[in-house]
């Protein structure tokens, strides 16, 4: 869902920054928005780890200048077992990238856009059984209007 989403605001002409953990696909993402003729950025960052979330955000600003949406699409299944039988090391693993995860990015993703004054938005796609929601939250005030087929 997030090269997807990397993918088609490369098309749309968007500055694009990408992060994740494994740096081969974070290279392919990042030389096929390029090709497409957009500016991009790839980082490697484990969301797990807030200070890289931070850093993240840093080189973003330092490269573009503002930050104007994010998609934080981080996520692992953890372990396929019965609850009962479950360790608490892969529960606090699950936690630690699903959940707060998501809150360091949003942590300073909101703060980046405030400290530009911009009307960004971050979109955080929910995890479940109907992929694909996004759960927009508006940072200052309402977003622009534009649409994105």
């Amino acid at each position: 869902m997030g090269r997807a989403a990397a993918l088609r605001l490369g098309r749309e002409g968007a500055n694009v920054v990408i992060a994740g953990r494994r740096a081969k696909e974070l290279q392919e993402v990042y030389e096929k928005i390029v090709s497409q003729g957009s500016r991009a950025l790839a980082v490697q960052t484990d969301v797990a780890e807030p200070r890289q979330v931070e850093v993240l955000v840093n080189k973003t600003l330092d490269t573009f200048g503002s930050l104007d949406m994010a998609w934080n699409n981080a996520g692992i299944l953890g372990a396929f077992s019965p609850i009962h039988s479950l360790f608490f090391e892969d529960f606090d693993t699950l936690m630690s990238v699903n959940l707060r995860g998501v809150f360091a990015c949003l942590k300073y993703e909101i703060a980046a856009m405030l400290e530009c004054g911009k009307r960004g938005r971050s979109l955080t796609p929910l995890r479940g059984r109907r992929m694909g929601q996004c759960r927009v939250l508006q940072a200052t005030q309402p977003p622009r209007e534009h649409s994105m087929q």
